[in-house]
C-alpha cells in the first residue's frame, strides 16, 4: 500500500480532484438462464445466455477514517467487544430482516445489504465513495473521536481489481462492489455511496489489509487543521429519501418478530444510527385482481410539506418504544402486499388508515401463521 501525507484538507483535495473524474468501460453478461435455476431443475442440454452490456464506470473509489485506525473493518465485525452473543445474534436477525425487505422490493441480492449498511445496520459490507470530497467530508467529520489529529483517505483502483469484483455470467469473485445510489435514496446519490465485501463469509473485510486490494490501494493520511471546511452535514440528511421511513419500520416489525422488548444498550445503540421517521403517504395502484401492483412513495421533506406535519421521530420516544411491553404491529406496507383493492384503482394510504395485505414474511402467531396470511393493519 502506498502511504503519503498531506499537510490539509485542501492539498489533498487538490490532489484528488486530478484524477476523480477518470473513467474505465466495464463489460458485464448476467448468468445464464439454467445457472439462475437451482441445481435440480437446471436443463441438462439446452441453455439461453445471460444479457450482457458495457457500462462507464468510475476509476478510483474512496474511503474517507476521522482517524488513523490499525485495520478498516465493516460495521458488524467493529462491534464484537460492544455487545453479548444474545445481543449480537439479535443484531443479526434485525440486519437479516432489514436486507429481506429490501430485496422484495428491489430483487437484488447484494444492494440489499448495501441500502441497511448505507442506514446504520451492521453489516459485513463497507461504505465507499465514487466522490473523493464525500470521503474528505468523512475523514474531517470527528465528532465521535478523539485523541488524535491525523485523518485518512484511501483510494482504490476499481479498474485495477475488476476482475477480483466481477465474474462475468455470474463466475465467483473474492469480493463483491457495487453503486447503491438509487432514486428513492437521494443520500446515496449526494455521497455517490459504493459498498464493498468480501465473499469468503468466514472473514470479514479489512481494507487496508486484504491480499486482494493492498497493491492497488492509496492510503493518504492528512493533517486536521483545516478539517471543518470539508464537514457537509447535508450528506448525512436523509429526510429527501423514499426510503427514510423504512428503518423505523423495520425496528417496530423486528420487535413484532421476536415478541419481546429490545435490550436497552441494544435499542438505544440502534436508534442512534438509523434515520428516524414514521410512516409517510404511500399510494397504492391496484391490478386488475385488487393486489397492489405498486407504489408510489414520497419523502418526508414532501410529506411534511404537503400536510404540514412532522414525520421526525424523537430518538428517546422510539428507544422507549422497542424497550416497553407493548408487542407492535409489523409493516405491512414494507413486509406484505395490499389487497383487497379496488380492481385497476389507486389509493393514498395515511398513518392511522386500515388497509388489507397479504403477509410476505412468516410472522409469529396468529393470523400471521404463515406468510401468506391475510389480514387488516393499519398504517
Amino acid at each position: 500500500m502506498l502511504n503519503q501525507f498531506y499537510s490539509s484538507f485542501r492539498a489533498l483535495a487538490d490532489e484528488l480532484a486530478r484524477t476523480a473524474q477518470q473513467t474505465f468501460q466495464h463489460r458485464w453478461q448476467d448468468p445464464s438462464f439454467a445457472a439462475q435455476l437451482p441445481a435440480a431443475f437446471r436443463p441438462e442440454y439446452w441453455d439461453y445466455p445471460g444479457r450482457s452490456g458495457e457500462d462507464t464506470a468510475p476509476k478510483y473509489l474512496y474511503r474517507g477514517e476521522a482517524g488513523d485506525y490499525p485495520s478498516s473493518l465493516p460495521s458488524r465485525a467493529r462491534i464484537h467487544a460492544t455487545f453479548d452473543q444474545i445481543e449480537l445474534a439479535l443484531l443479526d436477525e434485525l440486519t437479516k430482516m432489514a436486507s429481506w425487505c429490501w430485496r422484495l422490493r428491489h430483487g437484488d441480492p447484494f444492494r440489499s445489504i448495501g441500502w441497511p449498511q448505507h442506514y446504520g445496520f451492521p453489516t459485513l459490507v463497507l461504505d465507499l465513495t465514487s466522490d473523493p470530497l464525500v470521503a474528505l467530508h468523512f475523514a474531517a467529520d470527528a465528532r465521535n473521536v478523539s485523541g488524535t489529529a491525523s485523518r485518512v483517505v484511501y483510494r482504490v483502483d476499481l479498474e485495477a481489481i475488476e476482475s477480483k469484483v466481477y465474474g462475468p455470467a455470474g463466475l465467483p469473485t473474492p469480493i463483491s462492489a457495487a453503486c447503491i445510489a438509487h432514486d428513492f435514496c437521494n443520500r446515496a446519490i449526494r455521497q455517490s455511496a459504493w459498498v464493498m465485501r468480501s465473499n469468503d463469509f468466514e472473514m470479514s473485510l479489512d481494507f487496508q489489509h486484504c491480499d486482494h486490494l493492498t497493491d492497488h490501494v492509496e492510503r493518504f493520511a492528512v493533517d486536521g487543521r483545516d478539517a471543518a471546511e470539508f464537514v457537509r452535514p447535508d450528506l448525512l440528511d436523509a429526510s429527501s429519501d423514499f426510503f427514510a421511513c423504512w428503518p423505523l419500520a423495520v425496528l417496530r416489525s423486528f420487535k413484532a418478530s421476536i415478541e419481546r422488548p429490545l435490550p436497552k444498550r441494544l435499542a438505544e445503540w440502534i436508534v442512534s444510527r438509523v434515520p428516524l421517521f414514521e410512516q409517510t403517504p404511500v399510494r397504492i395502484f391496484y391490478d386488475e385482481r385488487g393486489r397492489g401492483s405498486r407504489w408510489q412513495l414520497i419523502s418526508p421533506t414532501e410529506a411534511s410539506a404537503a400536510d404540514g406535519c412532522s414525520y421526525v421521530a424523537a430518538i428517546d420516544a422510539v428507544v422507549e418504544e422497542l424497550t416497553g411491553p407493548d408487542i407492535p404491529t409489523p409493516s405491512g406496507l414494507l413486509f406484505g402486499v395490499p389487497t383487497g383493492g379496488e380492481p385497476n384503482s389507486d389509493r393514498w394510504f395515511r398513518r392511522g388508515d386500515e388497509c388489507e395485505i397479504q403477509w410476505r414474511y412468516p410472522f409469529p402467531g396468529p393470523p400471521r401463521y404463515n406468510a401468506r396470511a391475510f389480514e387488516r393493519v393499519i398504517i
